[in-house]
């Protein structure tokens, strides 16, 4: 078995899957970039290949349980990476029907007018 495969259990409506495959380098790249842009330090390509992984990871695990509609992007980083990653829209749109059969939207209750004092 895939060492990184989620299994919590298929009682729970969570299924074992591998984390996805596609090429990221380009996320990578823009990551070394913009990262200073909005937190004004460079990301070092170690941190940037972790982030990676963490994102790849979260990825795995929305996929693993079934993908909910309302779900918490686990930090920061993971969803800077997502947002990089968005910004490559067509490998964006590829990438996920490729990997989930289906566009993985972003939604957040902060834009969505959704937001309470205390979730930001």
């Amino acid at each position: 078995m895939d060492r990184g495969a989620a299994v919590l259990g298929t009682e729970r409506g969570v299924r074992s899957v591998g984390p996805p495959t596609f090429d990221l380098h380009q996320v990578e790249e823009a990551l070394l970039i913009n990262h200073r842009l909005f937190n004004g330090r460079p990301m070092t390509r170690a941190e940037v290949e972790m982030a990676v992984e963490q994102y790849r990871g979260f990825l795995r695990d929305h996929k693993a349980t079934g993908m909910p509609e309302k779900f918490s992007v686990p930090s920061r980083v993971i969803d800077r990476v997502w947002h990089t990653h968005m910004c490559e829209t067509k490998q964006y749109a590829q990438d996920c029907h490729e990997y989930f059969g289906q566009m993985f939207h972003h939604a957040s209750i902060l834009c969505d007018g959704g937001a309470k004092p205390g979730d930001w």
